[in-house]
This record gives C-alpha cells, sequence and structure tokens, in this order.
C-alpha cells in the first residue's frame, strides 16, 4: 500500500527530526514533547493497523507551553506500553497519557489496559528471548543523572493494575519530577 508506506515514512522522518532535536536539549517544552508523542503515537498506529488508540490528557493548572520537562524520558514509557503490554492483549487496546501538577511537581502517568508488567516479563522469560531492553534501564539512568546534576526528584514507579484489582489489566508508570516553568 504505497499511500499507507508514504504516509509512514513521513511520519518517521518528522519522527527523526524532532528527536534530533530534543536529543540536544537537556529540557524541552511540555507542549514540544506532547507533539513528539503524537507523532511517535501516530507512527505507531500505522505500523499496527490501528490496534490501539490513545489520549494524551494535560491538567488545568499545567501550562504546556511554560512548562519545561527533561526531554526523551517519556516516549520510552509509551512504546514499553505498546510492545510489552498492548501487542499481547486482546481486544480494545488503549493508551492514557496523563500531565498533572501536585505538589509543585510535574506528574506523568502513562497507563495501558495490556497484559501487564509481570505477565510480559513472564512471557518473556518463557521465549527465552535474546532481545535485551534497553529503555527502562536507560531512563533509570537519565533519572539518576537528573536528580545529581540538576535535583529535579525525579521518581519512577511501575504498578501492575492487577495485582490491586483481579478485574483490571495493563500497567501504570508513574514519572513525576519537580516543575519547571519558563
Amino acid at each position: 500500500d504505497n499511500e499507507r508506506a508514504s504516509r509512514y515514512l513521513s511520519k518517521f522522518a518528522s519522527m527523526i527530526r524532532m528527536t534530533l532535536n530534543h536529543s540536544k536539549e537537556v529540557f524541552v517544552t511540555l507542549e514540544e514533547n506532547i507533539e513528539y508523542l503524537k507523532a511517535y503515537l501516530e507512527m505507531e498506529q500505522l505500523r499496527f493497523d490501528d490496534s490501539f488508540t490513545y489520549t494524551i490528557y494535560t491538567g488545568c493548572t499545567v501550562d504546556a507551553a511554560e512548562t519545561m520537562i527533561p526531554s526523551m524520558m517519556i516516549q520510552p514509557l509509551a512504546e514499553n506500553a505498546i510492545w510489552h503490554g498492548l501487542m499481547h492483549a486482546e481486544g480494545d487496546k488503549k493508551i492514557k497519557i496523563k500531565f498533572t501538577e501536585q505538589d509543585n511537581k510535574l506528574v506523568c502517568i502513562v497507563e495501558d489496559n495490556g497484559i501487564g508488567i509481570r505477565q510480559s516479563e513472564k512471557l518473556k522469560e518463557a521465549n527465552k528471548s535474546p532481545h535485551h531492553s534497553v529503555g527502562l534501564e536507560n531512563l533509570k539512568k537519565r533519572i539518576k543523572i537528573m536528580n545529581e546534576k540538576y535535583e529535579m526528584d525525579c521518581s519512577l514507579s511501575i504498578i501492575d493494575l492487577n495485582e490491586n484489582n483481579k478485574n483490571c489489566n495493563g500497567t501504570r508508570v508513574v514519572l513525576q519530577f519537580n516543575l519547571i516553568n519558563t
């Protein structure tokens, strides 16, 4: 399908440009990051035949144009939600990304209704996959650097939704750090 391939390549090229721009910066605006997330998620929707939907919500007290966040930290969480959660799930697949302000911190929640992190880990172990996922490893290193160098008070927590409620599936990742306004 030439039209679909052309749209994918166009989105991919846009993503590469944004990645290069963001990788040169320590901080970007939340608005720029949301644009980057949308480009990535739309590209993955094309790749996976619109098999999932996403929503991105910004709380009313968060000024996306004025709020600065560390670059290149949210997209790996969305990528993990798709690749490790949703691609193994059945039914209506969804990702919700939410940015809110709480106690002078920006809180980012990435939640999917996939198979959950525990089930994903079991699948990986059962398949003896040679693939070594570096996304979370790199993110944890970046958090350490942000805390040491910029005193961001950054933290990451990962919750398997099934552990708290047997009727829920999926994973919730909460990334938070000190609020920075321009």
